[in-house]
């Protein structure tokens, strides 16, 4: 198969994709598909779109890696605004899971553990390889920790970040590249470090 006709057969089924996601959602509200893009449904498990879901975005045709969502039974995604996922995604609720996102983007190979209910608010900035979990998945000296996490408006995370269970990032926050984040974020603050601690407060960032 040469190139040109490779390229049709990738259009093509790009477009099946969408046109298939595009009659389970109401009028005006569009989950689109943008490359390698695989989406598994639980019974009961939706999307709720109150605005738009871009998935795989910026995938290059064959160059970006595979997205992979996957909502088990009775699971929820909500979207309230505009958001946009780039490729390389890899995104599970569990049963009953919630994750709910406002007006904002993730950038590439993001990881998204939801047993509960994370939340991401709008105008948040999140780097690549961004993981965020709500459970710890195991148990230490007979506990495990799991919790929701939230994350509010105007966050601007780095790249490599990772946000564990119970912690509320506070709203226009900085979390620099690397970082592993432990406990909860005051708004306006400029955390850094494994694991994250306060460097700044009463910051202002803009994109």
């Amino acid at each position: 198969m040469n190139d040109k006709v490779s390229l049709l057969v990738q259009n093509l089924k790009g477009a099946a994709h969408y046109f298939f996601h595009q009659q389970r959602f109401p009028k005006g509200n569009r989950l689109l598909i943008d490359g390698k893009v695989k989406v598994i449904y639980g019974k009961q498990a939706e999307f709720i779109l109150n605005g738009s879901l871009v998935l795989g975005h910026n995938s290059q045709g064959n160059n970006g890696r595979s997205t992979v969502v996957r909502l088990d039974d009775g699971a929820q995604f909500i979207v309230n605004g505009h958001v946009r996922f780039f490729y390389g995604g890899d995104i599970y609720l569990f049963e009953k899971a919630q994750v709910i996102i406002g007006d904002s983007y993730i950038n590439s190979d993001c990881v998204i553990r939801a047993t509960k209910k994370i939340i991401i608010g709008d105008g948040c900035a999140i780097g690549c390889h961004f993981t965020v979990l709500d459970s710890n998945f195991h148990e230490i000296n007979g506990k495990m920790k799991s919790a929701p996490v939230t994350i509010e408006d105007n966050v601007w995370i780095g790249a490599n970040v990772t946000i564990l269970p119970g912690v509320v990032v506070g709203r226009g926050s900085v979390i620099a590249a690397g970082s592993v984040v432990t406990k909860s974020v005051p708004p306006n603050s400029l955390v850094a470090g494994v694991p994250a601690k306060v460097i700044k407060e009463q910051i202002n960032w803009r994109m």
